[in-house]
């Protein structure tokens, strides 16, 4: 979520990733997420959400904060968006959505950049800064707040059920602290708000 010490340094690892993607199609892959990859079929459809990714954590450190709401919301897609639809593609009978594994994963996204907002704000657009929220009456702001998620449109609680087990855990989990968020005003502070370990844990159990 913090900007990299050395973005050079950030690249190189993404150039490395990018082969790997490459390495899935000729077979000659090292990582053990990229071997698991290797065994969907077809491969094409495990290598695009993962190019995917990587070309949106690029242009992440390339670029700077999102424009707007609309910006940030994408931002997030490129992001968890495709790692979700990464994680679906190993359960290839759930066929879900491609919209809503994106959405779903933009949400949990989204959630950990407001509860990281004062450690990094140039995650989110400058209507979303700490000053200007600060501004606002908690109603105002939660309502604020509210039209960000209201451009994620396709998070169908019915659906949620069909996403792969790991994405389920960190929906509840996202939403957790999306609740503890809001009934504390969304404050931007810094420790950053966050859940006991055992609360994490034990929201994480619930979804088996």
């Amino acid at each position: 979520t913090d900007k990299p010490l050395d973005p050079g340094a950030a690249r190189l690892k993404l150039d490395w990733w990018r082969q790997e993607a490459v390495n899935i199609t000729a077979g000659t892959v090292r990582h053990p997420l990229a071997i698991a990859l290797q065994q969907t079929d077809p491969v094409e459809s495990s290598t695009a959400p993962m190019v995917a990714l990587i070309d949106s954590a690029e242009a992440q450190i390339r670029g700077g904060p999102p424009a707007d709401d609309d910006d940030f919301v994408a931002y997030c897609r490129g992001g968890m968006g495709n790692l979700f639809l990464l994680l679906a593609e190993q359960e290839p009978t759930a066929a879900v959505p491609t919209g809503v594994c994106r959405d779903w994963g933009a949400y949990c996204e989204a959630v950990e950049h407001i509860r990281l907002l004062a450690r990094s704000p140039h995650r989110l657009p400058e209507s979303l800064q700490a000053e200007q929220l600060q501004k606002l009456e908690p109603a105002e702001r939660d309502a604020r707040l509210q039209r960000l998620f209201d451009h994620l449109g396709d998070t169908d609680e019915k659906l949620v059920a069909q996403l792969p087990d790991f994405a389920r855990r960190l929906i509840a989990l996202s939403r957790a602290m999306h609740s503890k968020l809001r009934r504390n005003g969304y404050p931007a502070t810094e420790p950053a708000p966050d859940r006991a370990p055992i609360a994490n844990l034990w929201t994480a159990w619930r979804c088996r």
